[in-house]
């Protein structure tokens, strides 16, 4: 059983889609290639049921064409739950048509809300302004372009990871120096920046914004 901090996860496979020395037999094997070996084990232990091949869909890489693994991987989280009674009683002050997708779809949905994975193991997307140490006990997260600026000793106008990847941010608790994560946001963390983004808020159209903002009516198809 893996609790709520992580304890108890079990992952004998490292960023090769090999096997960790947790598995002792195959430590160091890709994970596909070492697939006939462990069958033969278990022919030998006398654990094997079936053997056969089924033909079905799997994923694999756009780019490499090489099957994926799925594997348990650190992220990072919005701590939504802490704020679900906050987003149930705001939408009581909406008025929803047709009045279901309110009172039963999105009420249903917020009733359970987990909290939000919000990063993803991508190159290219919003680098996540997160700035730890070597053992994460050490972390700063970044507020304003004008801030990283600072640290970085230089203009910053593009804000990828690839412009940005190389500053260092000198620990305050002896931990050397700080660097960014290598995680990107989810693509819907930029979605919901569109009132922001669409204006060039705050950066320009502050008074057209602020007279507009929160809207006033909002459409959407039902498959959002």
């Amino acid at each position: 059983v893996v609790e709520r901090d992580g304890r108890g996860l079990f992952c004998p496979v490292d960023d090769d889609g090999c096997f960790t020395s947790e598995v002792p037999d195959y430590a160091g094997q890709h994970v596909k290639k070492a697939e006939k070996d462990i069958r033969e084990q278990l022919k030998k232990e006398g654990k094997l049921v079936f053997s056969g091949s089924e033909v079905h869909n799997y994923p694999h890489c756009w780019r490499s064409d090489t099957p994926l693994i799925y594997k348990a991987q650190p992220s990072w989280f919005i701590k939504v739950e802490d704020v679900r009674d906050r987003l149930l009683t705001n939408i009581e002050s909406t008025r929803w048509v047709p009045p279901f997708v309110k009172e039963k779809r999105f009420h249903n949905w917020l009733s359970e809300a987990r909290d939000w994975c919000v990063s993803r193991s991508r190159y290219w997307g919003t680098p996540i302004p997160l700035w730890v140490s070597e053992d994460f006990e050490e972390i700063v997260c970044i507020g304003s372009v004008e801030e990283l600026e600072k640290y970085a000793g230089r203009p910053l106008e593009d804000l990828h990871r690839h412009f940005i990847d190389d500053i260092e941010i000198p620990s305050k608790q002896g931990k050397g120096m700080l660097k960014r994560i290598d995680d990107v946001f989810d693509c819907w963390f930029e979605s919901g920046s569109m009132p922001y983004a669409s204006q060039h808020y705050p950066f320009e159209n502050k008074d057209e914004f602020e007279a507009c903002f929160p809207a006033q009516f909002v459409a959407e198809g039902l498959d959002q």
